[in-house]
């Protein structure tokens, strides 16, 4: 997960805002195309070989059932999200996160592995449950 993406003072290596605006007004003019472009970026594959195609098949069938809105908030969090704070917390150890009032929040399957990270990280954690 990357730390922060958008080009800032702080973070001039970043990714041009420019650049996410460009992805919303692609996804409100023609979501469908979007989603099938960008996974070949996504992935660095190459549209016309066979590796990876069906990975990106896959991805597309999985991000059209979203709806507009969350595809464009999905772009929104990724692009703007800082997780600088977070992962100098050491918080960085889990594989999803998501900016919650400045603390991550962990999507668990199971109620002993909310236990454990809450024996082990403290009551600062969301925990949002999952089938």
């Amino acid at each position: 997960m990357p730390r922060f993406l958008l080009k800032t003072d702080d973070n001039p290596g970043g990714v041009d805002k420019a650049v996410f605006d460009g992805m919303l007004e692609s996804v409100r003019n023609d979501r469908i195309a979007f989603l099938g472009d960008f996974f070949y970026g996504f992935y660095n594959l190459d549209r016309n070989k066979p590796e990876g195609q069906e990975l990106v098949a896959f991805s597309k069938w999985l991000a059209w059932a979203a709806s507009p809105l969350a595809t464009q908030q999905c772009i929104v969090a990724f692009g703007t999200t800082d997780f600088r704070a977070a992962r100098l917390r050491g918080h960085a150890c889990t594989p999803a996160q998501c900016a919650d009032a400045g603390f991550p929040a962990v999507l668990i399957r199971d109620s002993r592995r909310r236990r454990r990270l809450l024996r082990e990280r403290g009551t600062g954690w969301k925990f949002v449950q999952y089938m």
